[in-house]
């Protein structure tokens, strides 16, 4: 019975344990992305809908997504910087995502997060944000 009482605490801390390592350590795409919108941001918590870039092109759909797929989740506060652009996300099933795009200069890094959830920060890659960089310019 004492092996009993020992092993209810035990298998309740296991399971706590497990729960705080399924956080997701990537972003998360939804479905295969049909559309990008972007517009210059005008901070966190909402979408601007003036759109300075547009692209159903299947070929710049794919890069955001792979941007997206491999931004990795960080421990890091950005309360205190002002995103460059918010991006809308619409994906074939017809579902929208919205995410904030904080554009570090060529030495710095440059961060996505879910609109409405910039507690969560997820870094991108030097050489996927340079390839939205230079789509952002041409775009603009």
């Amino acid at each position: 019975m004492k092996r009993f009482i020992l092993i209810i605490p035990f298998v309740c801390i296991l399971f706590t344990l497990l729960g705080c390592q399924s956080e997701t350590k990537e972003m998360v795409v939804l479905d295969k992305i049909t559309k990008i919108a972007v517009s210059n941001s005008e901070g966190f918590g909402g979408l601007n809908e003036n759109y300075i870039f547009s692209s159903q092109e299947n070929k710049i759909t794919s890069i955001f997504e792979g941007t997206i797929e491999r931004s990795t989740l960080v421990n890091k506060e950005i309360s205190q910087v002002t995103p460059d652009y918010d991006i809308l996300v619409e994906y074939e099933n017809q579902d929208t995502q919205g995410l904030n795009l904080i554009l570090g200069s060529s030495d710095q890094e440059s961060y996505l997060t879910y609109i409405g959830y910039e507690d969560k920060v997820y870094r991108i890659s030097r050489s996927d944000i340079e390839i939205v960089r230079g789509l952002l310019k041409k775009g603009t």
